[in-house]
Parts: structure tokens; sequence; C-alpha cells
């Protein structure tokens, strides 16, 4: 049975930014038109070139030494508290898709990969124009940083998803006036609004953050034609 890390880490860790890219200071903020993630964040399957975040992404329930001491036929299973006030249930199943969207969403919005972006076109350009030195290495820089990344961020993402078993199953959401809610397999976690940290709306996928290495992801196809009255649900909680 997973622990809370292992499973609230679910959707974040092992889709990280390069190795080297500093920590971002979590802020509450909301991007994009709508999207879901928690992130949306997945235990710690191989993340070459993560070195800050650790590898892992999204839920949990805490096993205490007597349940683990209990036979399999007498341990009950977890499920999440009942809803308390207006609720949303979304049933998702986090895809390949939305751990790509989330892990490069993660990865470009640290404030030195996207200083490192931009130096790596502003480079070539300004050797080209000044006719000044050499082109050869502000132009292998300039591909490792704009190919190379990308493409090993794109392999953490489809690593993640191919090594841990969990993105298997369904993840059931529930959001509530109290909080967060998600239930997977035999495990249940229940997270108050006022613990979410940070709140990001991409296109196809909600991150809900609540703590550096722990996120929430939430594909937003999941939510089906109640898409918008969720996302701002989310905002309202958060923001309130």
């Amino acid at each position: 049975m997973k622990s809370f890390e292992e499973i609230s880490k679910m959707n974040l860790a092992e889709l990280d930014r390069p190795a080297g890219a500093g920590e971002e200071e979590l802020e509450t903020e909301t991007t994009g038109a709508a999207g879901n993630h928690s992130v949306s964040d997945a235990e710690k399957a191989g993340t070459p070139g993560a070195d800050d975040l650790e590898t892992s992404i999204n839920m949990s329930a805490a096993v205490s030494d007597n349940e683990e001491e209990k036979q399999p036929e007498e341990l009950e299973k977890k499920v999440m508290m009942e809803p308390q006030g207006k609720h949303y249930r979304i049933d998702a199943d986090i895809t390949q898709s939305a751990l790509n969207t989330f892990l490069f969403g993660h990865t470009y919005r640290q404030p030195l990969m996207i200083l490192v972006t931009v130096l790596a076109i502003a480079w070539p350009i300004a050797v080209i124009v000044k006719k000044q030195g050499n082109i050869a290495m502000p132009l292998i820089c300039s591909l490792f940083i704009l190919i190379w990344i990308p493409f090993t961020t794109y392999l953490r993402a489809k690593n993640a998803r191919k090594l841990n078993p969990i993105y298997e199953q369904t993840f059931h959401y529930m959001l509530d006036e109290w909080g967060l809610h998600l239930e997977l397999s035999e495990n249940a976690i229940d997270v108050e609004w006022k613990k979410v940290t940070k709140i990001i709306f991409y296109k196809s996928v909600a991150v809900i953050y609540t703590g550096k290495n722990n996120a929430f992801l939430i594909p937003t196809e999941a939510m089906g034609a109640q898409r918008e009255d969720i996302l701002n649900f989310i905002e309202k909680m958060k923001n309130r």
C-alpha cells in the first residue's frame, strides 16, 4: 500500500525540470484557460536530469505499523470523507498527454529555464549580427538547450507513465467546499484548501500544488460539460 509521500507526489517529481534548474518559490497563480494536474502533482520512476524535485507524484494515505502487520483480508479500504457543501466528482485517467503538458509547463515556467532559453536564442543571433567570434560554440549551446532539453523532458514524461503502474488506474477525485479528495485503489487522501499552495490551469490539465514536491493532476477532459464550473470553483475555493 502506497504511503502518503509516494502517492501525493505522483504527478510532480518524476516529471521535473532539467538538472540545474533552480527551485521556484511556490505562490498562488492561475494560468491559461483550463487544465489540471495534481500533480498534478507518481513514485520514483527514473527521471533523467531531475535533480531538484524528487521523483514521483500525487495522492496518499499513510499506513500505520499496525495496519502493515495485518493480513490482507483484515485491511479495510480507505475512503474519502463525505462531501461538505457544494461538490464535484471527477473520475480521471492520467494520460500521456496530460503528463507531457504538466512536465513541459512545470519545466519552462522556472525563471532559470526562461532565462536560459532567451540566451540560447539571443547569443547566436548577436554573434551573427556583430560578425565577431566563432559561431560554432553559441550554435552548439543553443541546439542543446532548444532541442536536447525538450527531448529529454518528453522522455521523462514517457518513462514516468510507462514505469509507474499507478497511472494505469482511474483517479477518483472529489472537490468540495472543504478541500480536495482523492481515492485511488485502496488508498484515499483529503486535503484542505488552505493547504493548497499554488494552482496552475493549463489547457488540458489543472495542477493543484500542496507543496514544493507534491501536486495533483486533474485532466480537464475528465470534467466533461462541467469543466468551466469546476475550474471556477477551484479558483474560488483557493482564493477565499
